[in-house]
């Protein structure tokens, strides 16, 4: 590869210059049969008091995991009704005012916008053909 002011980098180092020299020397590094370990010693067996505890325990995981079934309430009750103020009625009827007068007027300027759009349109295919 050539780097940017056109010289050459020099090759990459030779880690083993002779590929063929460890060879005949290796014998001495090969590793040593190896021993077999002893059989490590078998845990102890449970005794009966510690075999009842695992069972209580595992009796009560398993209660655990079963679905319990949810008793059903015997009469729904009715949604609390909150009786309003009659001066909240007003405020109400003018925010519907407000919200309809607000979609008239977005209407209108959507409109607006469009026939600009069109006029605009047309005056530069005017131009252009005219």
């Amino acid at each position: 590869m050539f780097g940017l002011d056109g010289t050459q980098a020099p090759p990459p180092l030779r880690v083993y210059p002779d590929p063929l020299a460890g060879l005949v020397a290796a014998e001495k590094y090969l590793a040593r049969p190896v021993l077999p370990l002893a059989k490590p010693p078998a845990p102890p067996e449970p005794s009966e008091e510690a075999r009842r505890a695992i069972a209580a325990q595992m009796a009560r995981e398993q209660q655990a995991r079963r679905p319990q079934q949810r008793r059903q309430p015997q009469q729904p009750r009715p949604p609390a009704q909150i009786p309003r103020p009659p001066a909240e009625l007003p405020v109400q009827q003018a925010q519907q005012a407000v919200a309809r007068t607000s979609d008239t007027t977005n209407a209108l300027l959507g409109c607006g916008c469009a026939l600009m759009i069109v006029v605009a349109v047309v005056v530069i295919v005017v131009a252009l053909f005219g």
